[in-house]
């Protein structure tokens, strides 16, 4: 399930809700990486935005 935090068609920090992503640490990679799940998202986000 690592991969797929927390399910797996939510595991690219996309939601079925249009503009709510996920960042937190329920997220990959998890809230031991400081900072990880966040810097993903908003990665997730700007790739979405191009």
């Amino acid at each position: 399930m690592l991969g797929c935090r927390p399910l797996p068609k939510w595991s690219s920090y996309r939601t079925p809700i249009d503009g709510l992503w996920l960042c937190g640490a329920g997220t990959h990679p998890g809230g031991s990486v400081t900072g990880g799940p966040g810097h993903n998202a908003a990665e997730a986000v700007l790739d979405h935005m191009k």
